[in-house]
C-alpha cells in the first residue's frame, strides 16, 4: 500500500447559484469588513460590481484591481496595504482567474504580519498567520483556490513562489455561472485542455515529494480532453464549465 499524505483544503462550495451563498459564507467567517481582490477584466464583465451589489448592504468593502500579468511583490504590497487599513475583522474575497487569486491568498497571509512580500519569497520568513480567504474563480486550470502555492515576480522581475499552509483558503467557491462572460477560448480552447493535462500528469508522475493518488489524476486527463472535445461550439456550455471546475479541483486534492 502507498504512503501518501493529504493536507488540509479548503471547505468547497459548489453548484449553479452558489454566489448566492457568499453572504452565509462571509458570516462562517465572522466577516466585519471584506478586501475584494479582483481584476480589470472581471470588472468589465460585471462580476466585480455584482458582488459588490450583493455585499454592499453587510459590510464595508475595499476592491482591490490587480494589474494584468504576473503578480509581482509590488502588487501584493499594495493589497496588503489595503487589507491592513480595514482592521480586526477584516477577510479577502479573491474574484478572478489565477493572477487575482494567487494575490489575494498573498494578501490574506502577510497581512497578517508586519514584514513587506518579499520576506516571506521562497519561505525565507514564517508567516504570523492569516486573515480569512474566500476563493471564487472564474477559470479552471491550476486549481489556485484550493492550493498553498502562489506564484510571485520579484523585484528583479524573476518568476519565483511562494508556499505555506497559510496561503490556503477557507472557502473556495465554485458557480459554473460566473464563467459564462467569458472567451470560449479561455473555457474550450486547447489552452485550458494543455493547462489541466500538464498539471495532472505531473501529479501523476512517480517523482513527487507528495505521494498522490494516480488513479484521479489519470482519471482528470481523460476527464478533461472528454470535456474539451463536449464544449467544442458550446460558448456557454455552463455544465461543462461547471465539471471543469470538478477535474481542476481533483487533480489538486
Amino acid at each position: 500500500m502507498s504512503v501518501y499524505a493529504i493536507a488540509p483544503l479548503p471547505t468547497l462550495v459548489v453548484g449553479l447559484g452558489a454566489l448566492r451563498t457568499v453572504p452565509d459564507q462571509l458570516q462562517r467567517l465572522h466577516a466585519t469588513a471584506l478586501l475584494l481582490v479582483s481584476d480589470p477584466g472581471m470588472a468589465t464583465a460585471g462580476w466585480v460590481g455584482r458582488m459588490r451589489d450583493l455585499l454592499a448592504d453587510s459590510y464595508p468593502i475595499d476592491t482591490f484591481l490587480a494589474p494584468p500579468g504576473e503578480p509581482r511583490i509590488a502588487t501584493v504590497d499594495a493589497g496588503v496595504a489595503a487589507a491592513r487599513r480595514l482592521g480586526p475583522g477584516a477577510v479577502v474575497v479573491g474574484l478572478g482567474g489565477g493572477t487575482a487569486l494567487d494575490i489575494a491568498k498573498l494578501v490574506a497571509a502577510v497581512s497578517a504580519g508586519t514584514h513587506p512580500m518579499q520576506a516571506y519569497m521562497m519561505c525565507a520568513h514564517p508567516y504570523a498567520g492569516k486573515l480569512p480567504s474566500l476563493m471564487i474563480p472564474s477559470t479552471s486550470g491550476t486549481g489556485a483556490e484550493v492550493t498553498r502555492t502562489c506564484v510571485v515576480t520579484d523585484t528583479d522581475g524573476r518568476k519565483s513562489w511562494a508556499w505555506g499552509d497559510e496561503l490556503c483558503p477557507d472557502i473556495a467557491l465554485l458557480d459554473p455561472e460566473i464563467t459564462i462572460t467569458l472567451p470560449p477560448a479561455a473555457l474550450c480552447g486547447p489552452g485550458y485542455t494543455v493547462d489541466v493535462i500538464v498539471t495532472a500528469i505531473g501529479d501523476s508522475s512517480p517523482g513527487d515529494v507528495i505521494i498522490k493518488s494516480d488513479t484521479s489524476d489519470i482519471g482528470a486527463i481523460v476527464d478533461t480532453t472528454a470535456l474539451a472535445q463536449d464544449a467544442v461550439g458550446d460558448s456557454v456550455c455552463v455544465r461543462c464549465n461547471g465539471l471543469r471546475f470538478i477535474v481542476a479541483h481533483s487533480v489538486i486534492a
